[in-house]
């Protein structure tokens, strides 16, 4: 369990991270944008583990293994995205608070 949350914690910091690069870039973002930040990368893990597990059930013909990967790591990354996907559902109100304080310091910012 210890290791779960330090994932989480290291995994908050990378999406807070990632949310100030992604919106310092951006010109501009709309609060219906906003709203939907924490949404769309859940909806991106879950997603792609999917389509890990699918193409795991399909023969690997999409995620080709390499002769050194173990015979499922497909359906071992399909595991980790679902398990990833939990986590960010579970904890989306930490997730919508750092991109509404992204949003607060974009707004403040000289030039915006």
């Amino acid at each position: 369990m210890q290791t779960v949350r330090a994932l989480g914690r290291a995994y908050t910091r990378f999406f807070a991270g990632g949310a100030v690069v992604f919106l310092r870039a951006a010109r501009h973002v709309t609060e219906r944008e906003m709203a939907l930040m924490s949404d769309a990368v859940q909806i991106m893990s879950m997603e792609l583990g999917v389509r890990f597990l699918t193409d795991y059930l399909r023969g690997d013909s999409y995620f080709r293994l390499g002769p050194a990967d173990p015979p499922h790591l497909n359906k071992i990354r399909a595991c980790v995205q679902f398990r990833l996907f939990e986590t960010m559902h579970s904890n989306a109100d930490v997730f919508e608070k750092i991109i509404a304080d992204c949003c607060r310091e974009k707004s403040t910012a000289p030039g915006f």
